[in-house]
Protein backbone atom coordinates (compact mmCIF):
# COMPACT_ATOMS: atom_id res chain seq x y z
CA UNK A 1 0.00 0.00 0.00
CA UNK A 2 1.19 3.75 -0.51
CA UNK A 3 2.63 5.62 1.93
CA UNK A 4 -0.12 8.06 2.88
CA UNK A 5 -0.19 11.76 1.24
CA UNK A 6 -0.17 14.71 3.28
CA UNK A 7 -3.19 17.01 2.40
CA UNK A 8 -1.05 20.57 2.35
CA UNK A 9 0.69 19.32 -1.10
CA UNK A 10 0.53 22.24 -3.42
CA UNK A 11 -1.04 19.49 -6.58
CA UNK A 12 -3.13 17.52 -4.29
CA UNK A 13 -5.65 15.58 -6.76
CA UNK A 14 -9.12 16.63 -5.86
CA UNK A 15 -12.43 14.85 -6.85
CA UNK A 16 -13.73 17.31 -9.17
CA UNK A 17 -11.45 16.68 -11.70
CA UNK A 18 -12.29 13.40 -12.54
CA UNK A 19 -14.24 13.04 -15.64
CA UNK A 20 -17.87 11.60 -15.35
CA UNK A 21 -18.35 9.08 -18.06
CA UNK A 22 -22.13 8.69 -18.97
CA UNK A 23 -23.41 6.10 -21.31
CA UNK A 24 -24.98 7.73 -24.78
CA UNK A 25 -22.65 10.85 -24.57
CA UNK A 26 -23.82 13.78 -26.91
CA UNK A 27 -21.23 13.53 -29.70
CA UNK A 28 -21.33 16.92 -29.94
CA UNK A 29 -19.19 16.94 -26.82
CA UNK A 30 -16.73 14.06 -27.74
CA UNK A 31 -15.19 11.56 -25.13
CA UNK A 32 -11.31 12.65 -24.90
CA UNK A 33 -8.97 9.92 -26.91
CA UNK A 34 -7.41 8.16 -24.43
CA UNK A 35 -10.78 7.24 -22.59
CA UNK A 36 -13.58 4.76 -24.94
CA UNK A 37 -16.86 5.50 -24.77
CA UNK A 38 -18.56 3.41 -21.32
CA UNK A 39 -21.45 1.08 -21.76
CA UNK A 40 -23.31 -0.08 -18.40
CA UNK A 41 -21.63 -4.01 -17.69
CA UNK A 42 -18.11 -3.11 -19.04
CA UNK A 43 -15.53 -3.10 -16.57
CA UNK A 44 -13.84 0.12 -16.98
CA UNK A 45 -14.32 3.43 -18.65
CA UNK A 46 -11.58 2.76 -21.11
CA UNK A 47 -8.65 3.81 -19.01
CA UNK A 48 -6.21 1.01 -18.92
CA UNK A 49 -5.26 -0.35 -15.61
CA UNK A 50 -2.31 0.81 -13.63
CA UNK A 51 0.38 -1.58 -13.76
CA UNK A 52 0.75 -3.41 -10.42
CA UNK A 53 3.98 -4.41 -8.69
CA UNK A 54 5.00 -8.08 -8.11
CA UNK A 55 2.13 -9.99 -5.81
CA UNK A 56 0.21 -6.57 -5.26
CA UNK A 57 -3.50 -7.49 -5.68
CA UNK A 58 -4.76 -4.40 -5.85
CA UNK A 59 -3.77 -0.55 -5.61
CA UNK A 60 -5.08 0.67 -2.14
CA UNK A 61 -3.14 3.98 -1.70
CA UNK A 62 -5.79 4.60 1.19
CA UNK A 63 -8.71 2.86 3.50
CA UNK A 64 -9.92 0.85 0.50
CA UNK A 65 -8.83 -1.18 -2.47
CA UNK A 66 -9.75 0.91 -5.33
CA UNK A 67 -12.00 -1.74 -7.69
CA UNK A 68 -15.35 -2.41 -6.62
CA UNK A 69 -16.53 -3.03 -3.19
CA UNK A 70 -17.27 -6.36 -1.29
CA UNK A 71 -20.19 -5.93 1.31
CA UNK A 72 -18.12 -6.06 4.44
CA UNK A 73 -15.73 -3.61 3.26
CA UNK A 74 -17.79 -0.77 3.36
CA UNK A 75 -18.03 -1.23 7.45
CA UNK A 76 -14.40 -1.85 7.40
CA UNK A 77 -13.61 0.96 5.53
CA UNK A 78 -15.84 3.50 7.44
CA UNK A 79 -13.98 2.10 10.84
CA UNK A 80 -10.98 2.70 8.49
CA UNK A 81 -11.90 6.00 7.33
CA UNK A 82 -11.99 6.85 11.51
CA UNK A 83 -8.50 5.40 12.24
CA UNK A 84 -6.99 7.20 9.19
CA UNK A 85 -7.46 10.09 9.86
CA UNK A 86 -9.12 10.75 13.67
CA UNK A 87 -7.91 15.17 13.96
CA UNK A 88 -10.14 15.46 11.31
CA UNK A 89 -12.97 13.11 11.45
CA UNK A 90 -13.44 12.92 15.77
CA UNK A 91 -11.90 16.21 15.87
CA UNK A 92 -15.07 17.58 13.42
CA UNK A 93 -17.51 15.64 15.48
CA UNK A 94 -16.39 16.54 18.71
CA UNK A 95 -15.65 20.39 17.57
CA UNK A 96 -19.64 20.36 16.01
CA UNK A 97 -21.48 18.60 17.92
CA UNK A 98 -19.79 20.29 20.98
CA UNK A 99 -21.06 23.67 20.10
CA UNK A 100 -24.66 22.01 19.13
CA UNK A 101 -25.08 20.43 22.75
CA UNK A 102 -24.26 23.68 24.03
CA UNK A 103 -27.00 25.39 22.01
CA UNK A 104 -29.35 22.56 23.37
CA UNK A 105 -28.49 23.30 26.63
CA UNK A 106 -28.54 27.06 26.34
CA UNK A 107 -32.44 26.58 24.94
CA UNK A 108 -33.28 23.95 27.33
CA UNK A 109 -32.61 26.19 30.12
CA UNK A 110 -34.35 29.02 28.89
CA UNK A 111 -37.61 26.78 28.50
CA UNK A 112 -36.97 25.54 31.95
CA UNK A 113 -37.25 29.29 33.13
CA UNK A 114 -40.41 29.41 31.24
CA UNK A 115 -42.29 26.96 32.85
CA UNK A 116 -40.75 27.76 36.18
CA UNK A 117 -42.37 31.17 35.88
CA UNK A 118 -45.77 29.80 34.39
CA UNK A 119 -45.57 27.07 37.50
CA UNK A 120 -45.28 29.41 40.51
CA UNK A 121 -48.91 31.38 39.75
CA UNK A 122 -47.63 33.35 42.36
CA UNK A 123 -46.69 36.89 39.86
CA UNK A 124 -48.77 37.55 37.23
CA UNK A 125 -47.53 36.84 34.33
CA UNK A 126 -48.32 36.95 30.52
CA UNK A 127 -48.88 33.48 29.72
CA UNK A 128 -49.02 33.97 26.21
CA UNK A 129 -45.79 35.34 25.56
CA UNK A 130 -44.25 32.97 28.06
CA UNK A 131 -45.95 30.00 25.96
CA UNK A 132 -44.66 31.89 22.55
CA UNK A 133 -41.09 31.78 24.01
CA UNK A 134 -40.89 28.67 24.88
CA UNK A 135 -42.51 27.78 21.58
CA UNK A 136 -39.35 29.85 19.91
CA UNK A 137 -36.98 27.95 22.42
CA UNK A 138 -38.00 24.23 21.52
CA UNK A 139 -37.15 25.27 18.11
CA UNK A 140 -33.74 26.34 18.60
CA UNK A 141 -32.22 22.80 19.50
CA UNK A 142 -33.98 21.43 16.38
CA UNK A 143 -32.22 24.35 14.06
CA UNK A 144 -29.01 23.98 15.90
CA UNK A 145 -29.05 20.32 15.28
CA UNK A 146 -30.32 20.84 11.71
CA UNK A 147 -26.97 23.07 10.96
CA UNK A 148 -24.27 21.47 12.84
CA UNK A 149 -25.65 18.06 11.14
CA UNK A 150 -25.56 19.56 7.74
CA UNK A 151 -21.95 21.09 7.79
CA UNK A 152 -20.54 18.23 9.89
CA UNK A 153 -21.93 15.77 7.13
CA UNK A 154 -20.31 17.88 4.70
CA UNK A 155 -17.37 17.68 6.67
CA UNK A 156 -16.75 14.42 7.20
CA UNK A 157 -17.35 13.39 3.30
CA UNK A 158 -15.27 15.56 1.98
CA UNK A 159 -12.02 14.56 4.50
CA UNK A 160 -13.41 10.49 3.45
CA UNK A 161 -12.91 11.03 -0.56
CA UNK A 162 -9.47 12.46 0.58
CA UNK A 163 -8.51 9.67 2.85
CA UNK A 164 -9.66 7.36 0.02
CA UNK A 165 -6.45 8.17 -2.26
CA UNK A 166 -4.29 8.63 1.08
CA UNK A 167 -4.44 11.87 1.77
CA UNK A 168 -4.63 12.98 5.36
CA UNK A 169 -6.39 16.33 5.26
CA UNK A 170 -6.03 18.82 8.04
CA UNK A 171 -9.23 20.43 9.59
CA UNK A 172 -8.11 24.38 8.27
CA UNK A 173 -7.64 22.75 4.96
CA UNK A 174 -10.86 20.36 5.28
CA UNK A 175 -12.85 24.20 6.16
CA UNK A 176 -11.49 25.82 3.40
CA UNK A 177 -12.70 23.21 0.69
CA UNK A 178 -16.11 22.78 2.66
CA UNK A 179 -16.67 26.40 3.16
CA UNK A 180 -17.82 27.51 -0.67
CA UNK A 181 -20.46 24.39 -0.22
CA UNK A 182 -22.39 25.29 2.68
CA UNK A 183 -25.21 27.17 1.05
CA UNK A 184 -25.71 24.28 -1.54
CA UNK A 185 -25.35 21.85 1.36
CA UNK A 186 -28.61 23.99 3.21
CA UNK A 187 -29.97 23.75 0.13
CA UNK A 188 -30.00 20.17 -0.92
CA UNK A 189 -30.50 19.66 3.21
CA UNK A 190 -33.66 20.89 2.68
CA UNK A 191 -34.50 19.55 -0.64
CA UNK A 192 -34.06 15.85 0.39
CA UNK A 193 -36.26 16.43 3.66
CA UNK A 194 -39.02 17.98 1.48
CA UNK A 195 -38.79 14.83 -0.81
CA UNK A 196 -39.37 12.41 2.06
CA UNK A 197 -41.86 14.44 3.11
CA UNK A 198 -43.89 14.60 0.14
CA UNK A 199 -43.75 11.03 -0.07
CA UNK A 200 -44.93 10.72 3.20
CA UNK A 201 -47.69 12.63 2.91
CA UNK A 202 -48.60 11.18 -0.45
CA UNK A 203 -48.36 7.56 1.68
CA UNK A 204 -51.12 9.16 4.24
CA UNK A 205 -53.47 10.40 1.55
CA UNK A 206 -53.39 7.01 -0.17
CA UNK A 207 -54.27 5.75 3.77
CA UNK A 208 -57.04 8.18 4.06
CA UNK A 209 -58.65 7.38 0.83
CA UNK A 210 -58.23 3.84 1.31
CA UNK A 211 -59.77 3.54 4.37
CA UNK A 212 -62.42 6.25 3.54
CA UNK A 213 -64.06 4.16 0.60
CA UNK A 214 -63.81 1.02 2.64
CA UNK A 215 -65.71 2.76 5.62
CA UNK A 216 -68.50 4.13 3.09
CA UNK A 217 -68.25 0.45 1.23
CA UNK A 218 -68.63 -1.37 4.87
CA UNK A 219 -71.10 0.70 6.21
CA UNK A 220 -72.10 0.95 9.54
CA UNK A 221 -72.09 -2.29 11.23
CA UNK A 222 -69.40 -4.55 9.62
CA UNK A 223 -69.14 -8.14 9.74
CA UNK A 224 -66.42 -9.94 11.52
CA UNK A 225 -64.96 -10.48 7.41
CA UNK A 226 -65.52 -6.87 6.78
CA UNK A 227 -63.52 -6.08 9.93
CA UNK A 228 -60.68 -8.40 8.66
CA UNK A 229 -60.54 -6.51 5.35
CA UNK A 230 -60.20 -2.98 7.24
CA UNK A 231 -57.43 -4.96 9.10
CA UNK A 232 -55.28 -6.02 5.59
CA UNK A 233 -55.97 -2.29 4.01
CA UNK A 234 -54.66 -1.08 7.20
CA UNK A 235 -51.37 -3.00 7.23
CA UNK A 236 -51.26 -2.51 3.43
CA UNK A 237 -51.05 1.22 3.44
CA UNK A 238 -48.57 1.15 6.26
CA UNK A 239 -46.58 -0.96 4.27
CA UNK A 240 -46.98 0.96 1.55
CA UNK A 241 -45.95 4.43 3.38
CA UNK A 242 -43.26 2.83 4.89
CA UNK A 243 -41.88 1.64 0.65
CA UNK A 244 -42.30 5.22 -0.38
CA UNK A 245 -40.30 7.13 2.20
CA UNK A 246 -37.78 4.02 1.90
CA UNK A 247 -37.59 4.58 -1.64
CA UNK A 248 -37.36 8.32 -1.44
CA UNK A 249 -34.71 7.84 1.10
CA UNK A 250 -32.65 5.30 -0.57
CA UNK A 251 -32.61 7.52 -4.16
CA UNK A 252 -31.62 10.73 -2.83
CA UNK A 253 -29.12 9.19 -0.47
CA UNK A 254 -26.40 9.96 -2.34
CA UNK A 255 -26.59 13.14 -3.31
CA UNK A 256 -24.87 14.93 -0.74
CA UNK A 257 -21.46 12.92 -1.58
CA UNK A 258 -21.93 13.77 -4.49
CA UNK A 259 -22.25 17.47 -3.99
CA UNK A 260 -19.24 17.40 -1.96
CA UNK A 261 -17.14 15.33 -4.50
CA UNK A 262 -18.20 16.81 -7.84
CA UNK A 263 -18.99 20.75 -6.75
CA UNK A 264 -21.92 20.52 -8.33
CA UNK A 265 -25.29 22.03 -7.89
CA UNK A 266 -28.10 21.07 -6.14
CA UNK A 267 -30.67 19.60 -8.53
CA UNK A 268 -27.62 17.88 -10.16
CA UNK A 269 -26.42 16.31 -6.82
CA UNK A 270 -30.08 14.74 -6.54
CA UNK A 271 -30.63 13.60 -10.46
CA UNK A 272 -26.46 11.68 -9.54
CA UNK A 273 -28.15 9.86 -6.80
CA UNK A 274 -31.17 8.68 -8.82
CA UNK A 275 -29.02 7.97 -11.32
CA UNK A 276 -26.23 6.29 -9.27
CA UNK A 277 -28.63 4.42 -7.11
CA UNK A 278 -30.60 3.22 -10.26
CA UNK A 279 -29.98 -0.82 -10.51
CA UNK A 280 -28.75 -0.93 -7.29
CA UNK A 281 -31.48 0.10 -5.12
CA UNK A 282 -32.27 -3.13 -2.75
CA UNK A 283 -28.05 -3.63 -2.62
CA UNK A 284 -27.70 0.50 -1.16
CA UNK A 285 -31.02 -0.20 1.24
CA UNK A 286 -29.13 -3.04 2.36
CA UNK A 287 -26.54 -1.61 3.13
CA UNK A 288 -28.05 1.58 4.32
CA UNK A 289 -30.16 -0.52 7.15
CA UNK A 290 -27.49 -2.60 8.25
CA UNK A 291 -25.66 0.72 8.67
CA UNK A 292 -28.57 1.96 11.00
CA UNK A 293 -28.36 -1.36 12.97
CA UNK A 294 -24.68 -1.61 13.69
CA UNK A 295 -24.88 1.83 14.25
CA UNK A 296 -28.10 1.84 16.39
CA UNK A 297 -26.62 -1.69 18.59
CA UNK A 298 -22.90 0.56 19.43
CA UNK A 299 -25.10 3.79 20.27
CA UNK A 300 -26.70 1.56 22.78
CA UNK A 301 -23.67 0.29 24.22
CA UNK A 302 -22.07 3.05 24.65
CA UNK A 303 -24.68 5.09 25.78
CA UNK A 304 -25.55 2.69 28.37
CA UNK A 305 -21.72 3.21 29.40
CA UNK A 306 -21.90 6.91 29.30
CA UNK A 307 -25.31 6.78 31.44
CA UNK A 308 -24.18 4.45 34.10
CA UNK A 309 -20.87 6.68 34.91
CA UNK A 310 -23.26 9.84 34.64
CA UNK A 311 -25.58 8.02 37.49
CA UNK A 312 -22.89 7.12 39.51
CA UNK A 313 -21.29 10.92 39.25
CA UNK A 314 -24.60 12.19 40.31
CA UNK A 315 -25.18 9.89 42.82
CA UNK A 316 -21.68 10.33 44.40
CA UNK A 317 -22.01 13.70 44.67
CA UNK A 318 -25.58 13.95 46.51
CA UNK A 319 -29.62 13.73 46.25
CA UNK A 320 -31.31 16.69 44.41
CA UNK A 321 -34.67 16.87 45.88
CA UNK A 322 -35.68 20.10 43.63
CA UNK A 323 -38.05 18.74 40.62
CA UNK A 324 -36.40 21.30 38.16
CA UNK A 325 -33.13 21.17 39.30
CA UNK A 326 -33.24 17.14 38.33
CA UNK A 327 -34.71 17.91 35.36
CA UNK A 328 -32.59 20.33 33.96
CA UNK A 329 -30.04 17.80 35.60
CA UNK A 330 -31.35 14.63 33.26
CA UNK A 331 -31.41 17.16 30.27
CA UNK A 332 -28.10 18.02 30.95
CA UNK A 333 -26.91 14.32 31.24
CA UNK A 334 -28.94 12.90 28.14
CA UNK A 335 -27.59 15.71 25.89
CA UNK A 336 -23.85 15.16 26.82
CA UNK A 337 -24.54 11.60 26.40
CA UNK A 338 -26.29 12.21 23.09
CA UNK A 339 -22.92 14.20 21.91
CA UNK A 340 -20.47 11.65 22.84
CA UNK A 341 -22.28 9.21 21.16
CA UNK A 342 -23.21 10.98 17.71
CA UNK A 343 -19.68 11.79 17.94
CA UNK A 344 -18.16 8.54 17.55
CA UNK A 345 -20.67 7.18 14.96
CA UNK A 346 -21.77 9.95 12.93
CA UNK A 347 -18.33 10.01 11.10
CA UNK A 348 -18.50 6.16 10.72
CA UNK A 349 -22.09 6.98 9.12
CA UNK A 350 -20.51 9.28 7.01
CA UNK A 351 -17.89 7.04 5.51
CA UNK A 352 -20.08 4.13 4.54
CA UNK A 353 -22.85 6.51 2.66
CA UNK A 354 -19.58 8.08 0.64
CA UNK A 355 -17.64 4.67 -0.01
CA UNK A 356 -21.54 3.46 -1.50
CA UNK A 357 -21.17 6.30 -3.60
CA UNK A 358 -17.38 5.49 -4.49
CA UNK A 359 -18.46 1.98 -5.14
CA UNK A 360 -21.36 2.96 -7.67
CA UNK A 361 -19.54 5.23 -9.49
CA UNK A 362 -16.68 2.58 -9.93
CA UNK A 363 -19.58 -0.13 -11.13
CA UNK A 364 -21.47 2.28 -13.15
CA UNK A 365 -18.74 4.84 -14.45
CA UNK A 366 -15.17 2.98 -13.83
CA UNK A 367 -14.28 5.56 -10.98
CA UNK A 368 -11.86 2.46 -9.83
CA UNK A 369 -9.56 3.07 -13.06
CA UNK A 370 -9.55 6.69 -12.88
CA UNK A 371 -8.83 6.64 -9.31
CA UNK A 372 -6.01 4.26 -9.92
CA UNK A 373 -4.58 6.14 -12.40
CA UNK A 374 -4.65 9.79 -10.25
CA UNK A 375 -3.15 7.72 -7.20
CA UNK A 376 -0.67 6.35 -9.65
CA UNK A 377 0.53 9.78 -10.77
CA UNK A 378 0.74 10.88 -7.02
CA UNK A 379 3.02 7.73 -6.04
Amino acid sequence: MSTPHSGNEDTQWSWDGVPQVNPGQDPAHPVPEDRATYSPGTPGSGYAPVPLSPGQVTLQPGIIPLRPLRFAEFFDGGFRAIRFNPPAMLGTAAIVLTIVALLDIAFAYTTFDSLAVLSTGTVAVDAEAEMLRMFRNSMGPWLANMVGTTILTGLLIQCVTQSILGYRITLSELWAQVKPRILPLFGLTIAVAAIVMIATIIGFVLFGLAFVLLAVAIGDNPSGAEIGLIIIAAVTSVIVICLLVLYATVKTSLATPALMAEKTTVGRALSRSFHLTKGFFWRVAGILALTLILVGVMSAIVGGIVTQVALFIVSSVGSVTDEFALTQLSMIIGTIIGAVVSMIFTPFSAAVTTLIYTDLRMRREGLDLLLQRAANERA
